[in-house]
């Protein structure tokens, strides 16, 4: 649902936090620096989703947008 700034609204799950949580921390481990690269890199795409939710649908009414450096994919409907 799209706000008066032009922005969508964009929840996440609770099980979705925790998933970028354990991967922040398991990039961490291997590299400093490398968690916080990726939760970065994850939260752009997220503040991209609520200026332009509109990517290519995959499968029923889910969308997929991948993030560039790491091998994730944040899954969502709008």
């Amino acid at each position: 649902m799209q706000n008066g700034l032009n922005n969508f609204r964009i929840i996440v799950f609770k099980r979705a936090e925790l998933e970028v949580d354990e991967i922040s921390e398991y990039y961490e481990s291997i590299t400093t620096g490398l968690g916080v690269k990726f939760y970065t890199e994850y939260r752009n795409h997220v503040n991209t989703l609520k200026r332009i939710p509109f990517f290519e649908i995959k499968y029923e009414e889910i969308r997929k947008l991948p993030l560039k450096k790491f091998p994730y994919t944040i899954h969502f409907y709008n």
